[in-house]
């Protein structure tokens, strides 16, 4: 498998290899309502340890959010998207 880069010269000076998974993850929805909204737990889990945590999250799916919209009042202080992209280059399409 080829590995993914992450591409940040200015923080890493070079081309790093994005982490993968340690092992095989499983994807669910925590709200049945929205399924095209996943998460990813570790396939390697205990059955009862994975059975716990599904809970947990389906419990607590209100906490997490999936898009900038759902966190009304969040100051872009404390949270904001940017690209690290050098203006000098050229868009490619």
């Amino acid at each position: 498998m080829t590995p993914k880069y992450l591409i940040n010269p200015c923080k890493y000076g070079s081309h790093q290899p994005r982490p993968e998974p340690a092992t095989e993850v499983v994807e669910f929805p925590p709200d049945s309502s929205r399924p095209e909204r996943l998460v990813r737990i570790g396939n390697a889990l205990a059955p009862s340890a994975k059975e716990i945590i599904i809970s947990l999250l389906q419990q607590y799916q209100d906490v997490f959010t999936f898009e900038p919209s759902e966190m009304p009042g969040i100051t872009l202080d404390v949270m904001q998207h940017r690209l690290n992209v050098d203006s000098s280059h050229k868009s490619v399409i």
